[in-house]
Order: C-alpha cells, then sequence, then structure tokens
C-alpha cells in the first residue's frame, strides 16, 4: 500500500510539473483566493471543493509517519510553488504599477 502510493505521488509530482495548476484544488479550501474581494484574482471556488473533505495535500504530508512522507511533501511543495507564482502573476497583471517596480528590481 505504501509504495503503491509513493509512486502515485511521484505519478501526480510529473503531471503537476507538466500541467501546472493541475493539483490546486488538493490544496484544499483555505488555499482559495478567489473569495477575497481584494484578491484581483479570478474566483476559483468551484475548482476548490471538488476535493473531499480533509483530503488535502498538506494533511496527507502531516498525517503520514512513513518513508513515503517525502514523496507527499515534494507533491505539495511543487503545486505550492505554482499556486505561488500564479497568485503573483495574476496579481502583477492587475497592477501594472507593480508589474514595473519588480521589473525595476530585476526579480525574474
Amino acid at each position: 500500500d505504501k509504495v503503491i502510493r509513493m509512486y502515485a505521488c511521484e505519478c501526480l509530482h510529473e503531471l503537476e510539473s507538466w500541467y501546472p495548476g493541475l493539483l490546486f484544488p488538493l490544496l484544499g479550501e483555505e488555499w482559495d483566493i478567489g473569495r477575497h474581494p481584494n484578491a484581483g484574482v479570478p474566483d476559483r471556488s468551484a475548482e476548490m471543493h471538488s476535493v473531499p473533505q480533509g483530503q488535502t495535500l498538506g494533511k496527507l504530508v502531516n498525517d503520514e509517519r512513513s518513508h513515503i512522507s517525502e514523496s507527499y511533501a515534494k507533491l505539495f511543495f511543487i503545486t505550492f510553488q505554482h499556486f505561488t507564482e500564479s497568485v503573483v502573476k495574476e496579481y502583477l497583471e492587475h497592477e501594472p504599477v507593480m508589474a514595473e517596480h519588480m521589473e525595476s528590481m530585476q526579480v525574474w
């Protein structure tokens, strides 16, 4: 069972690598930035509610106590990285002044 879950995590990691954002719903409802009126990004609430209650990547990482926790953590962090990049990109598209400032700092 654990070996299968580890390989499943590795497969999901590859899918998230090739299709950034595919696993955003697995982050859970607390990552739903669309419900904040000042966020300036599209509403993703329909996507976020497609995951069974309590089955989030964060919970799986915290609950796993065996050697496969590394696979869960790796999957969580690549999904979190893509989520963060998406939020920053969407914010900068709506805030051109901030985008110019970021370019002048050569953050990219």
